[in-house]
């Protein structure tokens, strides 16, 4: 019953306040909800799939599925990809997906490779009425009634579109970031419809250290991200590591979470697994989060890159 009321509190928050974005643990895996500016970093084209499941030792948890492709395009120096992420809060009592078209421009200043990306995407969201029990069911002697209100029976959905835009630098192996996602605050409130979707502000550094080791590189990179969210900020401090075909990585969320990464990587496809440690006053109820990605690059680099397109190392790609 206690993890049943942590659901519906958390599910309808979404009802009378602001919503926030789906999180991840995986700096790698799904860039473009890090920074529209982050695809590609060479000639290769790229697809992901990235399965996360939040709090599941409660009664309806939070599963999030993201799947996303990027292409080279060496006429105009860029990629353009797509998209999709589809969210489920308590067993499809309220569930978002979103559908967006991504474009990322490279830029070449002498040593410093710079990239501008943008991001369009529409946005549903539908919440199931059947599913939330309200105060004015409950009689005193009988306990939940079956008789709910007309306005709250069904589905409802709201939907709309959005952008977002971001920039980032690469030099010497250092990795500067920064987006605004949701800039114009879109409203999406079911019950007030002047609650707005809030402007997410982030920024991402990285240094990656490179040197070789029987003549396989090993590579370590130490990471920051920023988001902000209205009155929510997230810290996360990591480091990540690779060499031949292991990935391991650690990093901390402030006041919420241990996020341990590790993965494999093949010719074809890298397979990464992370959990995260609930650290909070929820520890010991929620399970923690297991996220799961398949990154898929069976695709050759074109052989006529631009002449400008610079290849980077960073954890964030």
């Amino acid at each position: 019953m206690r993890h049943l009321f942590l659901v519906v509190i958390a599910v309808g928050s979404f009802l009378v306040t602001e919503a926030q974005d789906p999180l991840t643990s995986q700096p790698m895996s799904t860039y473009t909800e890090l920074n529209p500016s982050f695809m590609g970093k060479d000639s290769s084209n790229v697809a992901y799939l990235n399965y996360r499941n939040q709090w599941p030792n409660i009664q309806g948890s939070y599963v999030t599925t993201r799947f996303g492709y990027h292409h080279y395009v060496s006429k105009i120096n860029g990629y353009i990809g797509i998209s999709l992420m589809r969210d489920d809060a308590g067993s499809g009592t309220l569930t978002a997906t979103n559908l967006a078209l991504n474009y990322t421009q490279n830029i070449r200043v002498r040593k410093v490779l710079i990239k501008t990306g943008v991001k369009v995407g529409y946005y549903q969201k539908v919440l199931d009425w059947s599913k939330l029990t309200f105060g004015d069911e409950i009689d005193q002697q009988l306990g939940f009634i079956s008789s709910t209100p007309g306005a709250r029976e069904g589905q409802q959905g709201i939907s709309y579109f959005d952008f977002s835009v971001g920039a980032s630098a690469y030099w010497k192996g250092f990795t500067f970031g920064g987006a605004i996602y949701h800039p114009t605050e879109p409203s999406e409130g079911f019950v007030n419809s002047s609650s707005g979707f809030p402007m997410v502000l982030s920024m991402q550094l990285s240094k990656t250290f490179s040197t070789m080791i029987k003549e396989h590189d090993l590579e370590v990179s130490p990471y920051l991200m920023y988001t902000k969210q209205r009155d929510f900020i997230a810290n996360n401090i990591g480091i990540l590591t690779s060499y031949r075909w292991a990935i391991l990585g650690f990093s901390y969320r402030d006041d919420d979470a241990f996020i341990a990464i590790g993965g494999i990587k093949t010719k074809y496809v890298n397979v990464i697994y992370s959990y995260d440690h609930t650290v909070s006053s929820l520890a010991g109820l929620t399970g923690g989060a297991h996220e799961v990605s398949l990154l898929f690059h069976p695709f050759k680099k074109r052989k006529k890159a631009h002449k400008n397109l610079m290849s980077v190392k960073s954890p964030f790609m």
